[in-house]
Parts: structure tokens; C-alpha cells; sequence
């Protein structure tokens, strides 16, 4: 009898502690990277899930900042200083935004990386635009 309360407890044991299982985000995430010279350049984002929805001119309004990309900020990780559209970057990480229009866009960084949210007064004063 006490040989067989040992499987019926293992058993017990198991099931009290399942493991914990990563689902996959609404908007799967990816990266790319590219060597250039000597430097890497990285980005690193999340596809946003569009399920229907019109985005341009509407979720996401013309003339107005955006962080690109959804769950975390989509970011660009470089490894050396760059020249970038005319403008110095120093190496390191940063969060892209864009400005939509309907005929052109202008893409800015940022070197707050970690961001969540679409933009708020800080962050749109603080993206340096690198057209």
C-alpha cells in the first residue's frame, strides 16, 4: 500500500505545477539586420494587427506623430556612430516614429527605445526628425 501512494502522488505533484505557456501576441513580432562596413544596423519590430480596420488618416491621423509599430516601440540598434539621412546618430538603440501624410512621410528617432504608447506631448517635442 505505501508503494502505491508514491505514483498517485508524483502525479499530484505534477499537475499542481503546470508550466507556464507563452501564447503568441496579437502582433507578431521580427527583426532585421544588415552589416554596413564595419557597423550592424538593426530593427527590431511588431506587425500590427489590422483586422479590418482603416489605420491611415484614421487610427493613426495624418500630420501626427506615430510610434511605429505595435506592442513595444519598434526600435533601431545600431553598433557605431552613422550618418543617417544627413543627420550624426551615435551608436546605441532608439524608438522610430513617423509623421504619415498623404504624399510623404518623415521618420524620426528617438533615444528613449522603451516606449509603449502612441505618443504623448513629451515624446512628440522630444522625436528629432531625420526625414
Amino acid at each position: 500500500m505505501r508503494y502505491a501512494a508514491a505514483p498517485i502522488l508524483a502525479l499530484g505533484l505534477s499537475v499542481a505545477a503546470p508550466a507556464a505557456v507563452e501564447l503568441p501576441r496579437p502582433s507578431p513580432g521580427a527583426s532585421v539586420s544588415q552589416k554596413v562596413g564595419t557597423a550592424k544596423a538593426t530593427v527590431t519590430y511588431h506587425r500590427p494587427a489590422v483586422r479590418g480596420r482603416a489605420v491611415w488618416g484614421a487610427l493613426v491621423p495624418y500630420g501626427e506623430a506615430w510610434r511605429l509599430g505595435a506592442n513595444d516601440a519598434t526600435t533601431l540598434e545600431i553598433t557605431e556612430d552613422a550618418r543617417v539621412a544627413g543627420k550624426d546618430l551615435k551608436a546605441g538603440t532608439y524608438a522610430l516614429f513617423a509623421i504619415p501624410g498623404k504624399e510623404s512621410w518623415t521618420i524620426a528617432v528617438n533615444s528613449e527605445a522603451k516606449q509603449w504608447e502612441r505618443t504623448s506631448g513629451t515624446r512628440r517635442r522630444t522625436c528629432s526628425p531625420s526625414s
